[in-house]
């Protein structure tokens, strides 16, 4: 089970502008399986932090987020661990996306 606050989450934030696959998949993934009534804002870098700190969201995807890159995981790769989804093809999709997001 998730806990409480990704449950019901509603608010999540990251860097404008969704460019590099991590930042693309991410959100795919939220409203797929995890927050299925998302709302995904998409912000300058410098305000993610601000927001998610002013509106309660959970930022993902930027430095210092709640949900970001753990070397060498990419942030697709750490919400699938944090929120337990496994299966073959989400792991197939995980290294994919590791390997066109990063060095």
């Amino acid at each position: 089970a998730l806990p409480e606050k990704y449950r019901q989450a509603g608010l999540w934030v990251t860097r404008h502008p969704p460019k590099k696959i991590d930042r693309i998949a991410c959100p795919w993934l939220l409203r797929k399986f995890i927050d299925p009534d998302a709302l995904i804002l998409f912000l300058p870098p410098s305000e993610v932090l601000t927001v998610a700190n002013k509106f309660d969201a959970i930022s993902f995807d930027i430095e210092q987020g709640e949900i970001t890159h753990e070397d060498p995981l990419c942030t697709f790769e750490v919400m699938l661990d944090r929120f337990e989804l496994h299966s073959a093809a989400l792991t197939r999709m995980a290294r994919v996306i590791r390997a066109a997001d990063t060095n």
